[in-house]
């Protein structure tokens, strides 16, 4: 008899009751993806665009609209910025410092494809996927993948850790 599995996250889109009749072995969902209720969209002919929502599509507009200014005015003064070399930048002028080169040219044309967002309303959280294409002056493409988790409060933002998909293993000192 082989091993079970549990993905220790209980479903938290029913009551306690209802619970009961889910599958506790992964391979009873036969291929079903199932979130907790609080990362759902749902889409309400009529309804607007939630606040998360709309904080977390602002700012990362400002990227592929090369809007410096816009993007340090959606952070808030005590912002903290870990980047995915594990650095933490604080304060609008650090983090606008560490992400200048996005929006100076440094890296040549910087284009971002979201593929996928999670947003979490209670915790004001955005998780995003996505991938920067680079374009260098002589036409050479690259790009790298990655996951932004944003936090916000009153509708700026006060967090964002970036991980990246990278070719070598970034290793840092412990102090």
């Amino acid at each position: 008899m082989g091993a079970r599995f549990t993905t220790g996250f209980p479903r938290l889109d029913r009551p306690d009751s209802a619970r009961t009749s889910e599958p506790s072995d992964p391979a009873d969902y036969k291929g079903q993806h199932r979130r907790p209720s609080s990362f759902r969209t749902q889409h309400v002919k009529g309804a607007t665009m939630s606040d998360l929502n709309a904080h977390t599509t602002a700012f990362m507009s400002t990227f592929n609209d090369g809007d410096y200014d816009k993007m340090l005015g959606l952070l808030s003064p005590d912002c903290v910025y870990m980047d995915p070399n594990g650095i933490e930048h604080k304060g609008v002028d650090a983090i606008g410092a560490s992400l200048k080169s996005i929006f100076d040219g440094t890296l040549g044309s910087v284009q971002y494809t979201v593929s996928s967002t999670m947003l979490d309303e209670p915790s004001d959280r955005a998780l995003v996927a996505w991938t920067m294409m680079m374009t260098a002056a002589d036409g050479q493409q690259s790009c790298v993948d990655g996951l932004d988790i944003l936090d916000f409060r009153d509708g700026k933002l006060i967090s964002k850790n970036a991980f990246c998909k990278a070719n070598g293993l970034a290793i840092r000192s412990v102090k």
